[in-house]
């Protein structure tokens, strides 16, 4: 497991991600509701017909601008509008692009914790990503025994009760951020059992205060770049702010 974290930085202009890189975006989901609506622009219909079946209107917005963002960041991988990007299934359900199947194809993942989003992206290499938001009430011993290694399990054990649900937050993204990458779900693996995560490489995520969050990417030959969306952490008005001229179009309400 690799244990540097990176910083946080605004994207340059011009962006490119290939085998040697793996990419993390940050987004604040909570943001004016005249932003939520130029987003939806780029949303298709079954994806707005999902967004209203959640009940409270806060959830409903949270889909539109994370899943509108996710297209927005990866049409500037591609170089189309947001609106272009079509997705398609596994047979487990792990997404990815239409078209981008292939050997060297775009690979992505999409984690959301209340008021908060991370996007993972990279070309060539499955990729995973988690993020949860640290809470007063999380899985006892007993949760941690059924799915996390022994040697996590251990670890646990020794800690005090302050520092309990942030050590069991980071294994739990981990080992979600791995199945993540698989591609296979939560299915009661332990990953961080000896020899489970031969060939992947497991780095520890800083998403901002309140939140623990984990990647997970084949291989080792890569190295980590992580980037803002506008208004990046929960709480910060979002500006309007040069993507892409597809993206800053929707941003900026135009048609």
């Amino acid at each position: 497991m690799k244990s540097v974290v990176a910083p946080w930085l605004r994207p340059p202009e011009s962006l490119t991600c290939d085998r040697s890189a793996a990419h993390v975006w940050r987004a604040a989901l909570d943001v004016p509701s005249s932003h939520v609506r130029r987003l939806s622009r780029v949303l298709s219909l079954a994806e707005l017909e999902r967004g209203e079946r959640f009940w409270f209107p806060r959830d409903r917005e949270r889909y539109i601008v994370a899943r509108a963002v996710l297209k927005s960041v990866l049409g500037r991988y591609l170089g189309v509008g947001p609106g272009e990007i079509r997705f398609e299934h596994t047979p487990y359900g792990k997404p990815g692009v239409e078209g981008e199947g292939g050997r060297n194809g775009l690979r992505f993942s999409i984690s959301h914790a209340p008021g908060l989003a991370l996007y993972a992206v990279s070309r060539g290499r499955e990729i995973g990503v988690d993020v949860e938001r640290l809470r007063g009430v999380v899985g006892g011993l007993g949760v941690a025994e059924r799915f996390f290694s022994s040697r996590e399990v251990a670890m646990l054990r020794q800690l005090p009760a302050e520092m309990y649900t942030e050590a069991f937050l980071a294994c739990w993204t981990r080992n979600e951020a791995y199945l993540k990458a698989r591609g296979v779900g939560f299915l009661g693996m332990r990953p961080g059992e000896p020899g489970e995560t031969s060939g992947w490489t497991v780095q520890n995520l800083s998403p901002g205060p309140g939140y623990v969050g984990a990647l997970a990417a084949e291989g080792n030959d890569w190295r980590l770049f992580c980037w803002d969306w506008p208004g990046g952490l929960p709480g910060v008005d979002w500006p309007i702010c040069r993507q892409d001229s597809r993206s800053e179009a929707v941003l900026n309400g135009a048609s």
